[in-house]
Parts: C-alpha cells; structure tokens; sequence
C-alpha cells in the first residue's frame, strides 16, 4: 500500500520583525552523562522553530534570529534561574518540489522553514527540576482554529525532571514532518515520538499558547509559568483542535479522522503533550505544536471506517470514504474464508455474511493502474441484539422497570434509563431492573438504552401512563333537550356506567343528551393504563325541566363556615356567562366576573362589607345561542 502525504499551505505576507511567521515548533533535552557529575547536570537543548516560508530570513527586520534567549526557571517555585544566549545552528526548508499525480489538486508548494538552536547547558541538580521557556510573536495569519492569529504570539516550554529522574531524556519528534489532509476525508497522521529511556508514551491534544507581543515580539526574559491559552475560534479548543470528528491515540499518538469540510483551504494549530512515564509515574511533560493543512483535493485512496458493526442482521452496505474523480476501479474482499468469491467490483458493494464472526474488509482502488492503493477495516458481524423491556406502573407507587434485553451474542453489560419525568433532571439510572416514584401522573415516555459485550448498542422507548387521581368532571346542571360534553381525565383507557344517554361509554369525552324523563343521574367512570391498572371517579348530572336560565340565590353568608359563603349564579342550560356583576346601595360595583364557579365573597378589598342588600345583573347565552338577562336582589347575612 503506499503512502501519501498530502499538503497544501496558506501563503502568507510578512511585514514587520514582529509580523505574522511563526507556525509551531519544540524543545527536546538530552542528558550527557560524560559531562554531568553528581550535583551538576548537562544536557544538549535543542528548540525547533517551524516558520513561514516566506520569512525574512536575514537583513534588516530579519524574522529570523541569529541568536535567542532560553528563560530557566525553578520548576517547583516559578522562580527566575537565569536565561541563556543561544545561536542558530542550522535552517532548511521542508517543501514539495512536483505535484503527486495520486492527489487531485496543486501540491508543488514549501511547508515549513525549519530553524533550530542548539547548546549544551548545565544545570545544579535540585529537587524540583526547571522549566525552559521561549516567546516569540507572531503567528501566521488566517488560522482557522485562533482567532486572530496573526498577532497571537507562542510559547515553547518544556520540563526537565529534578533530582529523583534528572539523568531522563525527553521524548523525541521528527522535524521533518508536515501534516497535509483533504478537506472532508477521513485521514491519519502518525504523530508518535521516541524515547531513549525506554519510558511509556501517552498523547493526548492540549492548550497551544500565547507568549510575546507586537509591542515586545521576544521579551527576555520570558514571563514565568502557568501559560495561558490562546483564543480558539468557535467550535475548536486545545483539546479538539480540529473539532470533535478528529482524535489521538493516547497510546499511540496516531492522528486521525475527518477533516473540516466548510472551508476550501485552511490551516490548523494542534499541540500534542505527551507524557513520559515510568513505572506508572510521570517522570516530564513533552509539547510539540504543528500545523494540519487542509486543502481543497481529494487522494487517490480508499479510506474506511476503522470498524463496521452490525447488531440486527447479516447484511452490510459498504462505501469509501474519500472519493476521487481519480478512483477508476474498486476491489471489494468481504474476508469470507476461504470463499474466494467474496469479492466485488462495485464502487458500494452490499454483502450478506454467511456466519456471525469477526472479518477482514479490504478496499483495493485502481489495482493495475497508476495510483492503486488498499486499506482494510474490521467487520463484526454479531445479529440478534434485541432492546425491550416491561414495567408495572400504578397510582404514585413505585413503577417497577423491568429488563427484557436479549442477545445471541455475548453479554448485556449496560443500562441507561431515562424515565420521562419532565419535572427533574435526576429521572435516569443505571441498573439493570430499577424503581422510580412519578410525582405527578399522566403521559410519560420511558427510554432504555443497553448495549453488550460486543459493542452492540440499541435503544427502546415506551409510552406509559401514570394513573394518578382520575377525574370526571365536575357535578352540573343542564336543561332538558342540552347535550353535555364530558371530558374525563387520567388515564388511557376509560369506561363509563351506566351508559344511559351517552354516546359512546368506551371513550374519555362521550355527549350525554337527555329528554327530560328523569330528573338526575350519576356516572362512574373506571380509567386504566397499557398495564390494567385501574381507578374510578364519578360526575352528578342534574336535568331541569325547565327553559334555560340562571338561578340566583336571594341570600348568603360570607362567614367561613363552608356553607353559602359565596354569591354567585347558577346557569342551567347557559353555555356562557358573559358578566355577573354585584352593585351596593351607592351603586358602586362591588364584583364582576364571568365564571360560574366563582362568585363575591362579601368582601371589597378584602374588608367583609355589612348587611344589607345588594343589586345584581347577569347576561349569558344559553346553548339555543340566544340571550339571557336578569336582575334582581341579594341580602348578605353577617
């Protein structure tokens, strides 16, 4: 399979000695044994400096130095030590010199000027160790991932170990390297380091930061440790500097994922620490900033998802990831041993695998032609992953949630329930069968999310109802010849008795009419869930024989005994009450209202009002349509 990296590069202008050059760079020690003793160390610093290629190089305003201050500070205090004068000792520029006819788009172009200083530098041992800083302004303008990057300056810092490990070396990186990707492609870039101690290695992205100004462009000293960030631009930070679709491998420092796709040619900074670790302690701390370049092109390769899952079948659909005009033909092998047919030519093949299993999937493009490449991938193929379960949920009991997942293949190993309660955030749990108490009743919808051993995950939802004080309504009054429209509540399934004059007992909100034959009836309605949990409430239906009419009674007594305390009418036969106001003797208006379950309390700014006499009006419409109006008086009664 052959390897290709890819690159296209922002040119940029340079003004000013300060002005916009820098893009990334590090610090690498090695410890020199023959030239340490037991209370001085020496070791070889080296800083690698990646520039634009277009910076001045020399002359007046040279944006690159001669010679540089390192900054030495005590690790454990921050301290000041001293800093140290070091010249440049070699530059070179990193560059493509011809287009690769495998990559579709312009590559003839130079990445970096790579500028290193190097010196042997002695140190006292101590316990604490040191942290060697450099700062400089300023970045390349137009980065994508920091905001006005081009007069954000850097810092390059690393640690030395003191006393307990100061004979390490620090992790090691390639300078020649350059990380080049087509915009919207899935791609890889191998980012490990060495190490001469034979220490692990653990990657993970971090912060790239600021250092230096436009005003101070390298100030010597460098200001002391803790650094701070540079401004990331929405959607990236330290830790996804190219969003959240690219990672790193902690263990072994590949790069991978998909690049940005809303940009034709960009530029990102990514810093990568890695820590050295020995015997499961972190003896330093390596950063190395760099630059991923992506362009608008397209390789000529098969790129794959690096594992495909199926859970629910035998079949999978699969397609390359990184398209190419360049891409002729496709070789699909579906890695079913030993069947040599297991192939296809199609540029998105569909295969049913015979077994469940684990399988080989290679992708071959333009096999025979210029620009053939191959890339394989991991298909697991483990059908008969089922997500279900069952609960018991009644009144403001506990519901009881019970697991039905089943699975052909390995183990059910994780649960996460999401109980629907839209009060509380705190509705969810992690066990297997668990419990949880609804405060208040009605619609719910339960989600249970599992997985197995075998990396299957799949999710069930149920709606349920909690039962949870049912309701028929309220006790009424109607007219002879008056439909009643009931509207019952708290369940999902109702049942009415009796089911005299009703038009449908088996649903929430039957119409009742009624001739006038008998003077009164009350129903029950029985309301049950999807579970049969089951409750009851009851309405009292009252039928006047009688036109329609509001009755009003003559007197009340507004004295809090439970009985009469409210004056308010009575509407038989009304659909509506458009007013029902109260007048004293003066005339004033003492209350106006229109609903018919509420009425005056006696009272006028919440002072109780004396006996006496007092005018009412009502006007309503009754369920003819036409007008009501009457008059008349109330006695209130102390």
């Amino acid at each position: 399979m052959y390897k290709y990296l890819l690159t296209f590069l922002l040119l940029l202008t340079g003004s000013a000695a300060f002005a916009d050059h820098l893009k990334g760079g590090f610090f690498t020690y090695q410890y020199l044994p023959g030239s340490s003793t037991a209370t001085k160390a020496k070791y070889r610093v080296t800083l690698v400096l990646y520039m634009d290629c277009n910076a001045r190089d020399g002359g007046q305003n040279s944006q690159v130095d001669a010679a540089l201050n390192f900054t030495i500070f005590d690790a454990g205090t921050r301290a000041f030590v001293r800093t140290e004068n070091v010249q440049l000792t070699s530059r070179e520029d990193l560059s493509r010199e011809f287009d690769d006819e495998c990559i579709t788009g312009n590559q003839a172009v130079c990445y970096y000027k790579i500028i290193t200083y190097q010196k042997e530098i002695e140190f006292n041992v101590n316990t604490s160790g040191y942290i060697l800083s450099y700062q400089r302004c300023c970045r390349i303008g137009s980065i994508d991932n920091i905001a006005f990057s081009n007069t954000v300056g850097n810092t390059y810092s690393i640690e030395i170990p003191g006393k307990a490990f100061h004979t390490n070396n620090s992790a090691s990186f390639a300078k020649n390297d350059t990380a080049v990707v087509c915009k919207g492609s899935f791609f890889t870039f191998p980012f490990a380091a060495s190490d001469l101690d034979g220490d692990e290695l653990e990657y993970e992205f971090c912060e790239a930061w600021v250092g230096g100004s436009q005003a101070q462009p390298a100030p010597n000293p460098s200001l002391p440790p803790p650094y701070s960030s540079v401004n990331y631009t929405s959607g990236y930070s330290g830790t996804a500097p190219m969003g959240f679709s690219v990672n790193i491998d902690s263990k072994t420092g590949l790069i991978s994922g998909t690049a940005p796709s809303n940009i034709d040619r960009g530029e990102f900074v990514v810093t990568v620490c890695v820590k050295e670790k020995r015997n499961g302690q972190v003896v330093a701390t390596s950063r190395k900033e760099l630059h991923i370049q992506v362009g608008n092109c397209a390789p000529v390769k098969p790129t794959l998802n690096p594992e495909y899952l199926t859970c629910d079948g035998f079949t999978l659909t699969f397609q390359n990831q990184s398209p190419s005009p360049e891409i002729k033909t496709y070789l699909w092998d579906f890695g079913i041993s030993p069947d040599e047919s297991d192939v296809s030519t199609s540029e998105s093949p569909t295969v049913t695998y015979p077994a469940a299993g684990e399988y080989t999937l290679k992708a071959v493009v333009n096999r025979g032609l210029a620009c053939a490449d191959s890339t394989t991938a991991t298909v697991k193929v483990f059908p008969g992953f089922t997500v279900d379960f069952n609960y018991s949920a009644c009144d403001n009991n506990p519901s009881k949630f019970i697991d039905n997942t089943q699975t052909a293949y390995g183990f059910v190993n994780s649960w996460r329930w999401n109980f629907g309660d839209e009060n509380t955030t705190a509705d969810t749990s992690l066990i297997q069968n668990p419990s949880y108490t609804y405060p208040i009743g009605g619609k719910k919808t339960v989600q249970l999310i599992a997985t197995n051993s075998k990396g299957c995950v799949d999710t069930a939802t149920k709606d349920l109802t909690i039962i949870y004080k049912p309701f028929a309504g309220n006790d009424t009054i109607i007219v002879a010849g008056q439909q009643l429209q009931f509207e019952a509540s708290g369940g999902s399934f109702y049942k009415w008795t009796p089911a005299t004059d009703l038009s449908d007992p088996n649903i929430f909100n039957p119409i009742g009419t009624y001739d006038g034959s008998y003077d009164s009836i009350r129903y029950t309605v029985y309301v049950s869930n999807e579970i049969g949990c089951t409750d009851s409430a009851s309405v009292a239906v009252r039928i006047f024989r009688t036109e329609p009419q509001v009755f009003v009674p003559t007197a009340f007594t507004p004295n809090n005994d439970g009985k009469n305390d409210f004056f308010k009418p009575v509407p038989v036969g009304m659909t509506r009450i458009e007013y029902f106001r109260v007048y004293n003797r003066w005339g004033q208006l003492v209350y106006s209202g229109n609903d018919k379950n509420n009425g005056w309390d006696g009272r006028i700014k919440g002072h109780l009002q004396a006996t006496g006499t007092y005018a009412w009006l009502v006007k309503g419409t009754d369920f003819t349509g036409k007008e009501f109006f009457a008059k008349g008086t109330v006695t209130l009664i102390r």
